[in-house]
């Protein structure tokens, strides 16, 4: 939040009150805490965690960029990456045969009330970390999509995805919201005319990056590597040193502890 500030003119974190009153004590001029996300109690974190990032695009009337928690933009972001209608981190092609057309071919078997622009067979996803959408309205409709054919699903077919994706996949990692969050979004883009589409990485750099070489130098994505904590201590001293003053108040919090997403 606090980097990205240095090269954005507005920046607005969406939260909820667990969440604002720890990070209300940010606001300023170009930092806005919003306590937003409070209507998902309900909802089984464990098939649906990505669905509030989703929903939170919806929150925006003007032509914007998200980026998830565990993106650390030190470095200005290249000027091109906001020249079409749609920017995004990557597309992920590496994964699609490990995990996402069994994804899909579980969604396909087994549940029938589908989006008319769905498509099986596109061998692509895109990784959603960042997000640039230069018209708001195609978020919106992106998120009434995925709430009504993959959030607001029968519960026959949620209990599907928890007793029988996972030994499809063969993996410990939730993968489901991968399915309505990063393929899905992929479809609908894909339906529109006349788009144009930038990625931060190319898949060439992506391939790079997958073998350890560190290509784009400024913009850090963690993922899995969120809760190591080599990688922890270094966000910790670069929050030190160049933020100092909200280190001071960010200890005064005395948090026990928080969990990344």
């Amino acid at each position: 939040m606090l980097w990205s500030a240095k090269w954005f003119e507005k920046v607005e974190l969406n939260t909820d009150e667990y969440g604002y009153n720890i990070f209300k004590y940010f606001e300023n001029s170009k930092i806005k805490i919003k306590n937003t996300l409070n209507d998902f109690e309900k909802l089984d974190p464990y098939l649906f965690w990505a669905y509030p990032k989703i929903y939170s695009l919806t929150l925006q009337d003007e032509p914007f960029i998200h980026i998830d928690g565990d993106i650390f933009i030190f470095r200005r972001l290249p000027e091109d990456l906001f020249s079409g209608d749609f920017g995004f981190q990557n597309l992920e092609i590496a994964h699609y045969e490990r995990a996402y057309s069994k994804l899909i071919n579980f969604y396909d078997k087994n549940y029938s009330f589908k989006p008319s622009v769905w498509s099986n067979n596109l061998k692509t996803a895109i990784n959603c970390g960042l997000m640039y959408f230069k018209n708001p309205i195609l978020a919106k409709n992106f998120h009434k999509d995925v709430k009504k054919y993959f959030i607001d699903i029968d519960d026959k077919f949620a209990t599907q995805l928890k007793t029988e994706l996972q030994d499809v996949i063969k993996t410990t990692y939730i993968t489901y919201p991968l399915l309505f969050e990063q393929y899905y979004l992929n479809c609908f883009i894909n339906s529109l005319e006349n788009k144009k589409i930038n990625y931060l990485l190319s898949n060439e750099q992506v391939e790079k990056e997958e073998k350890g070489q560190s290509i784009i130098q400024g913009y850090v994505h963690l993922i899995e590597d969120k809760n190591n904590p080599y990688y922890i201590n270094n966000v910790n001293q670069r929050f030190m040193l160049e933020f100092p003053e909200e280190w001071k108040i960010f200890n005064k919090l005395d948090l026990k502890w928080i969990l990344i997403i």
